[in-house]
């Protein structure tokens, strides 16, 4: 694979380790993977779209050639000099001149599309769907990662009776059945302070029918770039606030069991205001975005 992208991670070499295993030397991405940067912060919302659109401009390249990934997810994701870069190859595979799909990857049941599940058939179509949960995910989606997390209350009682990998087996069934019916995700996991222009497009992505997916990763970075303008780049600090910078900066922080919110103007001192507040963050926040 030749690839010369800033968002595709370089291969500087590969090759087979014995009969199974395939190894790639690349260079270092001092900054992690994405998946442990998830576990350790939440995400600003212009950061997670630039993250995504980092994602899709990979995805470009790759699609460019007819390869799909076919296993996006934060772990294969690497960060370096702030952009996402794909990696991991060992699922890429080339879509062959004539045909729309290939099958499937067995890797990452979680971030499989419900067509793989179904017919077992993957498309550049699959890897817009695996971007659409990245970007689930740096909005504050839950997505976790322990099977008898998706597990029904009867489903979890034949789980526990049933040993090691049945059990495993048994989970991963449950969770395709999931995926297949287009009920993996839950939106209402998002940040609180996530837009609503961009949760729409990550449910466009996660479509379960391909069909009403992005028609292509250039139709979604275009959404992105729309989504630009009306995007507010809330961020949640280490102390636990919520901020917003602008000519009125805005400062959400949690008192007892409510939230109490203060603004200043350039480099004054924040002061209350106590024109919003509650308990409801969500409707605090869609209260400031409504006086910018």
């Amino acid at each position: 694979m030749s690839l010369q992208s800033p968002y595709v991670l370089q291969i500087l070499d590969a090759g087979f380790a014995g009969n199974e295993w395939a190894y790639f030397v690349t260079p270092h991405c001092a900054e992690g993977d994405l998946d442990t940067f998830l576990q350790r912060n939440r995400t600003s919302n212009l950061a997670a779209l630039d993250k995504c659109a980092d994602i899709l401009m990979g995805l470009a390249e790759l699609h460019g050639q007819r390869l799909v990934h076919r296993d996006i997810k934060p772990a294969n994701i690497y960060l370096h000099s702030e952009k996402a870069i794909i990696g991991d190859f060992g699922s890429i595979a080339k879509l062959p001149e004539g045909n729309d799909a290939v099958v499937a990857s067995k890797h990452a049941v979680l971030y499989r599309p419900p067509e793989s599940v179904v017919s077992n058939t993957y498309g550049f179509s699959g890897d817009i769907y695996q971007c659409g949960m990245v970007l689930y995910q740096l909005l504050g989606g839950a997505l976790p990662y322990e099977e008898i997390h998706w597990l029904s209350k009867s489903q979890k009682l034949k789980y526990q009776k049933l040993q090691y990998p049945d059990s495993t087996l048994y989970a991963d069934e449950c969770v395709r059945e999931r995926i297949a019916k287009g009920k993996l995700l839950n939106f209402s996991t998002v940040n609180a302070w996530a837009p609503d222009g961009l949760i729409k497009i990550a449910r466009r992505a996660c479509s379960k029918d391909p069909k009403a997916r992005f028609s292509s990763v250039a139709e979604f970075l275009a959404k992105l770039s729309e989504a630009r303008s009306f995007v507010h780049d809330w961020s949640w600090t280490s102390e636990d606030e919520l901020t917003l910078e602008g000519s009125t900066a805005y400062l959400i922080r949690k008192v007892d069991h409510e939230f109490r919110v203060f603004k200043r103007k350039k480099s004054s001192e924040w002061r209350a205001d106590n024109t919003v507040g509650g308990s409801d963050l969500r409707r605090i926040v869609l209260d400031i975005e409504a006086k910018l």
